[in-house]
């Protein structure tokens, strides 16, 4: 993230620095921290290569997030070929994963 004229606070906002009113934003973003925590799993192993990742309805409910940033990580991930939607089934966590993604190389 480009952080120049960004000023970091302790209590872990991002604004302006400088700027009267300036508007301050958290310093992670919903669709990036949960992301971030579905590679992890994916990773890890908590959701193997095959298996079926939980429903739109049940990560929005865990990470407590609207079903639109739910869309945009589940995008996410198919775009780092990591998972595979398969139409009116679900989702599931591609096999084998993509070289360097197991924690364990």
């Amino acid at each position: 993230m480009r952080t120049e004229g960004v000023a970091m606070g302790g209590d872990s906002m991002i604004g302006l620095a400088g700027q009267p009113g300036s508007i301050t934003m958290p310093a992670e973003y919903p669709h990036v921290r949960v992301t971030n925590e579905l590679r992890r799993r994916i990773r890890e192993g908590i959701y193997p290569p095959g298996s079926k990742m939980p429903s739109r309805t049940e990560v929005a409910e865990e990470f407590e997030v609207s079903d639109i940033v739910v869309g945009s990580v589940m995008r996410t991930l198919k775009a780092e070929r990591l998972t595979e939607a398969l139409p009116g089934i679900g989702t599931f966590v591609v096999d084998p994963l993509p070289p360097g993604i197991r924690s364990s190389e």
